[in-house]
């Protein structure tokens, strides 16, 4: 492999959830590729968000980081290569007492989320599958959304900003359409 590698956020780097590529960050993009380095994609968005991306700026191979880094995926293929899915019992048991009512989505890579009850349109990426909380709870996944109808984004930040789970990153989000 020659050349260098050159690692992109995609959220506030290449984009913003409500924007498209730019016609300059594509063709800044589109240079580094033809210059004979390696651009690999970095984000926390789930894989199937990261696909319309990958097709803006005509990325033919190389790599995604997605899921904060729970899944890989091949460019060229457009899937998953490595899943690295977390046990998600623990997680709804101390989102729960700090949260009581929020929602779930459980990534399904490749096909959407397996919700404890309906998010908003454009909040996820993907089929909403309606699944029993009970059974999200015994799921294993590379990515869990929570969504607190009733709350506002500040409210479940500080509620749930003090609790530290193993092998676990939280990355609370205002954005919709990209989970």
């Amino acid at each position: 492999m020659t050349g260098r590698l050159v690692a992109l956020d995609i959220d506030g780097t290449l984009t913003t959830s409500r924007q498209p590529v730019s016609p300059r960050v594509r063709a800044a993009v589109r240079a580094v590729v033809e210059g004979g380095d390696h651009v690999v994609l970095a984000t926390g968005r789930p894989a199937l968000a990261v696909r319309p991306v990958v097709e803006d700026l005509a990325l033919s191979n190389g790599f995604a980081v997605c899921s904060n880094g729970a899944v890989l995926l091949d460019v060229s293929s457009r899937r998953a290569l490595h899943i690295q899915p977390v046990s998600l019992g623990l997680i709804l048991a101390a989102f729960d007492r700090q949260a009581p009512g929020a929602l779930y989505a459980a990534e399904v890579v490749g096909v959407g989320n397996h919700v404890s009850g309906r998010f908003p349109d454009g909040a996820l990426t993907g089929r909403q599958i309606p699944l029993p909380r009970k059974e999200i709870a015994d799921c294993w996944a590379p990515r869990l959304a929570a969504w607190w109808p009733s709350r506002s984004l500040e409210d479940v930040r500080q509620r749930l900003s003090h609790i530290a789970l193993p092998e676990v990153a939280m990355t609370p989000s205002t954005t919709t359409g990209r989970g």
